[in-house]
């Protein structure tokens, strides 16, 4: 897929009416294309065949460059030079109509383009989120918005496993596919289990930390998960930028002290 921005289109059409008004007037003494007319004729086909290359037209940008090479002939007159315009104007209407462009409103562009959407610290620390995180940015930026939360579940999903390996019971749940409801029933049991054992390892931060991830996940479970696994569940844009912002939060507050691997840092 080719992304630009519609200025390009813009610019190209400006083009376009300037090489009509430079190869539609005449020099008084002679019909051919004085060095200095050929001069401001190739500049202009410059910037068009840059614009056509930018929006992808292929076929219009090597016809451009075959226009250059007659514009550098001797006996190139403005007759000839302006049907080739009105060609090359035809060339770019074909290329064009065979396009199916779709907008990406500016209030979303950033979801579209910006690389980690959910901040250095989670792309570092959770490096295998990455990729599910920048598509479910595009499927938000298209409105593909119950795509884009399948991509977030995804991204909960590592979320989950460190958690529950920095709590040491991912092994308990490591076969298959481990339901979230198994984890987080692993993940409380021990939680409580290190409230009542008296480990000075277990800090205050450290309680507090799980406790609320815990807490976060069973919303994340109950409100989001659950029915996004059925078919029958579809999310519209005001729905999954709701999940995308909630998902982000939550990431980004597991990075503050777990990496993927379950460490946690103090």
């Amino acid at each position: 897929m080719k992304t630009f921005y519609c200025e390009n289109l813009f610019r190209i059409s400006l083009e376009l009416g300037e090489l009509s008004v430079l190869t539609g007037n005449k020099e008084i003494a002679s019909n051919l294309i004085a060095e200095e007319s050929k001069e401001t004729i190739r500049a202009a086909f410059d910037r068009t065949l840059e614009y056509c290359k930018e929006i992808g037209l292929v076929l219009s940008a090597r016809y451009i460059e075959r226009m250059k090479s007659v514009i550098d002939e001797d006996d190139t007159d403005f007759d000839l030079a302006f049907r080739m315009v009105v060609n090359l104007r035809g060339r770019i209407d074909d290329e064009l109509s065979l396009a199916h462009f779709m907008q990406i409103p500016s209030t979303k562009a950033t979801f579209f383009q910006d690389q980690a959407l959910f901040g250095q610290d989670v792309s570092n620390n959770f490096p295998s989120t990455i990729l599910d995180i920048e598509e479910a940015g595009k499927c938000l930026a298209l409105s593909r918005s119950t795509a884009c939360v399948f991509h977030l579940m995804r991204v909960v999903e590592v979320g989950v496993k460190a958690f529950a390996q920095a709590l040491g019971v991912l092994g308990a749940v490591r076969t298959a596919q481990p339901s979230w409801g198994e984890v987080l029933r692993l993940t409380n049991a021990e939680i409580q289990a290190k409230n009542k054992s008296g480990d000075p390892s277990w800090t205050p931060e450290k309680r507090g930390f799980f406790e609320n991830v815990q807490a976060d996940l069973m919303t994340v479970k109950n409100a989001w998960r659950n029915t996004t696994m059925h078919v029958e569940n579809t999310y519209d844009d005001e729905r999954a930028e709701d999940v995308f912002n909630a998902v982000k939060g939550f990431m980004r507050h597991l990075a503050k002290h777990i990496d993927e691997s379950g460490q946690f840092t103090p």
